[in-house]
């Protein structure tokens, strides 16, 4: 089993974002779509389709310009094509794809979420996956989430290193103070507004 990527157009994630992102994210969690976008046409943001001969689900990651980390906004599967491997496939081979970035990837605090089980159920399926949390945290328009980036330490699968990235580096949780400034980068590209940014963005460093 394998997948491909393709780049969406605008009507193509207007489609998957009315049929399939609303039923699966809590509105909470959901951007609004010009918002989505107006961020595809910038150029720092894509959506991706994902295809094993037809279509089993869609990624869309904010990659900001100047920085080696993107954001894995949306991860899903679509709902025909669940329980069968694809979720944990398609985060692997988005460490191929994106061989210049390491993704950070956001997972709904559970005791916070509106539904505890799923968003327990979120980072569970993450953390199997090679997503590590950064210890670090953060509020986003309300939500509270855990920051976690994906490490390359999957297990039981061939994985093959990105060519622009070292196996040091791949391995390495980098360092809380440095995961913060990164967010803080990478929302600083999605929401330029500094007021809005001081309004509804917080992040912190988990207490040890």
């Amino acid at each position: 089993m394998s997948v491909i990527f393709r780049k969406m157009n605008e009507k193509e994630i207007t489609e998957i974002y009315e049929t399939r992102m609303t039923k699966d994210f809590p509105p909470m969690e959901l951007k609004p779509l010009h918002n989505i976008i107006d961020m595809m046409e910038q150029g720092i943001y894509e959506s991706l389709l994902v295809y094993d001969q037809e279509p089993v689900g869609y990624a869309l990651v904010l990659l900001p310009k100047g920085i080696s980390y993107g954001l894995l906004d949306y991860l899903g599967t679509f709902s025909e094509k669940r329980n069968q491997g694809y979720g944990g496939l398609i985060l692997k081979e988005l460490m191929t794809y994106y061989q210049d970035r390491r993704l950070m990837i956001e997972s709904e605090y559970p005791d916070d979420a509106p539904d505890r089980r799923m968003a327990a159920r979120r980072l569970q399926f993450y953390q199997r996956n090679s997503a590590v949390d950064t210890g670090v945290e953060s509020r986003i328009f309300g939500a509270h989430y855990i920051n976690l980036v994906l490490s390359g330490q999957q297990k039981n699968m061939n994985f093959v290193l990105p060519m622009a990235v070292s196996s040091a580096e791949l391995l390495a949780v980098p360092p809380a103070e440095e995961v913060k400034d990164i967010l803080i980068q990478l929302y600083t590209g999605m929401l330029p507004d500094e007021e809005k940014r001081k309004k509804y963005l917080d992040f912190w460093i988990k207490k040890r």
